[in-house]
C-alpha cells in the first residue's frame, strides 16, 4: 500500500498545484460587488492599477473585478498558494462567505486527491506512531515502537455464553456472579480478522488504567506505514487514528482529522475529505482512542458531522470499521447506544511477555534478568507487573536503585501520582479522592465480623458524590456491570488488592492527622478476626511532608484500645 502513495505522489502534487482558473475568478466577481477595491488593496494592487481598471470598464463592476483578479493572478507564481492568498485577502475584508465557496470550487477532487489524503495520513503516522514512552511521566523520553512493543493479552468475549463465576459479599448478601466466557486472541491483527472476531465491524476494546490500550492503537497506526498485503489491515483503503482526549471543543471526527492529522497548510478541505469518506465508507477503519478521556460536554455536543456519539451508536459511518478503546466503566454506555460490538478486554501482559518487556528495557542483560528473578520470587508483585505501566515503573525504579522491597510504598504512591498527572488533576482534588475511596477500602478490609471484601456495590461510594466519576476517569477504580441470575449489579473494584490496602492505609494516616479520637474509633473496629495485617499498614508512607505511619505504631495503638 505504501508503494501506491510513493508512485502517485508526484502526480498528486502536480495535480494539486494547478492555478485558479477563469471560471473560479468569475464566480468571485459575481459575489463580491462594491467591496472589490478593498480586496484589490489587500491583494497588493496599487491605487493607480485600480484606477486604470475602472477607466477600462466604466460602469461594469463585475468585469472590473474580473480584470482586477486576472491582473493579480498574473503576478502570482502558479500554484495553490493563489487560493490561499485570495482566501486570506477575502477574510481581511470580511467576506468569509466567498472564502467558503471558493474553497469548494477551487480545490481539486478525484481519486488522486484520495491518494493525497492517504499520503498525508501516512506522513502523520511516520511522525507520531514510531515511538512509545520510555518513562511514565516524561513524554519526551521515548523509544522505537518496533523494538520495544510487546503484545498484550487480548480476550474476546463469547457472545451469549456465561458460566458461574465467583461468590462475592455485597450489602444485600452473598451472590454468585455470572462470568462471561472468553477466547484469547493470538495476535493484535486478529482484531481485524472477520474469521476471528466474526462479521462485526465494530470492536469495543476495554481495559483498566495503564493496560496499554493507547500503545496498542499506536502500534496499529505504525503498522500502516509499511503495510504487508497479507495483513488483515490491507483490506482498508485508509486507517484513521483519532486521540479522543485531544477533542476539547468539538466531537466531530472530521474536525479531529484536520486538528490532529492533516498539516495546517493542507490542500484539502473538510468538504472534500467528507466526500472521500462518504464515497469509501466501507473501506475505512476508524481507531477512536480513549473514550473515557473526551470531556463529557464535548462528547454530548450536537454540532458537527461524524459526531463521536453518533459513530458509537451506529447512526453514521455504519459500514466503516470502528475500533474504540475505553476503561471498563464506560462499556455499558457504549452498549446501550449500540449492542452489537465485539467486546475485547486487554488484561495486560502475560508473565512471559512481562519478562520479555523487562529484558527490552535494559542494555545490560544481567540487570534485566535480576529483576525478572526478583519478580518470580514475589507472586503479588509478579501479578501487578502484568500491568504495562507498572512494569515500566518497576524498570525505572530498578535502574535507579537496584532495589524493590524498600521502594514498594513509593512505587504505589508514584503510580497513583502518575495516574493523576495524566489527567491533570490538582493536588487538593487528588487528596479528596484518595480520602473518599480510602474509607470504602478500609471498610472492606476491617469490618467487624465480616470477611474482607474486594468487590463493592457502586452505592457504597455514595459519599464520594460527584468525585466518583473523576475516580473512574483517573483509573483508581474499575466499574463493570455483572449479572447474578436476574439481578444486575454495577460493581466496583480496585486495580488490585494491594491498591485497596494502600488506600486504606492512606485513609488511616489522614484520620490520625485529623485527630486521635477519629483514629481510635476506627481502630476499635479492628478485631482479631480481621487480622490487622489485612490492611498492610506498612504501605502507609505518604510523601515526605506528611506523617509516616508504620505497622508497629498502629498495632501498639490498637492494643491500647482493647
Amino acid at each position: 500500500m505504501r508503494g501506491i502513495y510513493a508512485n502517485s505522489a508526484g502526480f498528486v502534487d502536480t495535480f494539486l498545484l494547478a492555478g485558479i482558473g477563469d471560471s473560479v475568478l468569475r464566480k468571485v466577481a459575481e459575489k463580491l460587488g462594491s467591496e472589490w477595491e478593498r480586496l484589490a488593496t489587500s491583494l497588493g494592487l496599487s491605487a493607480a492599477e485600480v484606477s486604470r481598471i475602472q477607466m477600462d470598464k466604466p460602469g461594469q463592476t463585475e468585469n472590473q473585478i474580473f480584470n482586477m483578479l486576472v491582473r493579480w493572478r498574473r503576478k502570482q507564481s502558479i500554484g495553490v498558494d493563489q487560493v490561499d492568498s485570495l482566501c486570506r485577502a477575502l477574510t481581511e475584508i470580511g467576506r468569509d462567505d466567498i472564502v467558503a465557496e471558493l474553497a469548494e470550487i477551487a480545490r481539486p477532487r478525484g481519486p488522486y486527491c484520495f491518494e493525497y489524503l492517504k499520503q498525508q495520513v501516512i506522513q502523520y503516522y511516520q511522525q507520531t506512531a514510531t515511538t512509545i514512552p520510555a518513562h511514565p511521566t516524561v513524554e519526551s523520553r521515548r523509544v522505537g515502537v518496533e523494538d520495544f512493543f510487546i503484545p498484550l493479552c487480548l480476550k474476546k468475549e463469547v457472545s451469549g455464553k456465561t458460566k458461574q463465576g465467583p461468590s462475592v459479599s455485597l450489602p444485600g448478601g452473598r451472590r454468585f456472579l455470572d462470568e462471561v466466557e472468553t477466547v484469547t486472541l493470538d495476535s493484535l491483527e486478529d482484531l481485524f480478522n472477520p474469521k476471528i472476531v466474526g462479521k462485526i465491524n465494530k470492536i469495543l476494546l476495554f481495559g483498566g488504567a495503564g493496560m496499554g490500550k493507547s500503545t496498542l492503537l499506536l502500534q496499529i497506526a505504525n503498522s500502516c506505514i509499511n503495510l504487508h498485503s497479507e495483513s488483515p489491515l490491507a483490506r482498508f483503503k485508509l486507517v484513521i487514528w483519532i486521540k479522543l482526549r485531544q477533542m476539547q471543543k468539538s466531537s466531530c471526527v472530521l474536525d479531529a482529522v484536520f486538528d490532529q492529522i492533516l498539516s495546517n497548510n493542507t490542500n484539502l478541505t473538510k468538504h472534500t475529505v467528507k466526500e472521500f469518506i462518504d464515497d469509501n465508507e466501507s473501506h475505512i477503519a476508524f481507531l477512536l482512542d480513549g473514550l473515557d478521556e473526551i470531556p463529557s460536554d464535548v462528547l454530548h455536543s450536537k454540532e458537527g458531522v461524524y459526531r463521536v456519539e453518533d459513530i458509537l451508536s451506529n447512526r453514521c459511518l455504519k459500514t466503516s470499521f470502528v475500533l474504540v478503546t475505553t476503561r471498563p466503566h464506560l462499556v455499558d454506555y457504549v452498549l446501550q447506544g449500540y449492542p452489537n460490538y465485539a467486546q475485547v478486554q486487554t488484561t495486560g501482559f502475560t508473565s512471559e511477555n512481562t519478562h520479555r518487556y523487562i529484558r527490552t528495557q535494559f542494555s545490560n542483560d544481567e540487570d534485566g534478568e535480576t529483576l525478572v528473578h526478583r519478580l518470580e520470587r514475589n507472586s503479588s508483585l509478579e501479578k501487578l507487573s502484568h500491568v504495562p505501566i507498572i512494569s515500566l515503573m518497576l524498570c525505572v525504579v530498578w535502574k535507579n536503585t537496584r532495589s524493590l522491597p524498600h521502594q514498594m510504598t513509593k512505587l504505589y504512591a508514584d503510580f497513583v501520582s502518575c495516574l493523576f498527572f495524566r489527567r491533570s488533576v490538582d493536588r487538593q482534588l487528588m487528596e479528596r479522592i484518595i480520602n473518599g475511596i480510602g474509607r470504602v477500602a478500609t471498610e472492606g478490609l476491617v469490618n467487624p465480623g465480616e470477611e474482607e471484601r474486594l468487590i463493592f456495590d457502586r452505592s457504597e461510594f455514595q459519599q464520594c458524590g460527584t468525585l466518583l466519576d473523576e475516580v473512574f476517569q483517573v483509573g483508581l477504580l474499575q466499574s463493570e456491570t455483572f449479572t447474578s441470575g436476574l439481578i444486575t449489579n454495577v460493581l466496583v473494584t480496585f486495580l488490585h488488592k494491594s491498591f485497596q490496602e494502600y488506600f486504606a492505609a492512606c485513609y488511616m494516616v489522614k484520620l490520625l492527622e485529623d485527630g486521635e479520637e477519629s483514629f481510635g474509633t476506627r481502630l476499635k473496629q479492628i478485631t482479631a478476626d480481621n487480622n490487622i495485617r489485612n490492611i498492610s499498614f506498612g504501605f502507609a508512607a505518604v510523601d515526605q511532608s506528611r506523617l509516616l505511619v508504620s505497622s508497629w505504631i498502629i498495632y501498639a495503638r490498637w492494643k491500647e484500645t482493647r
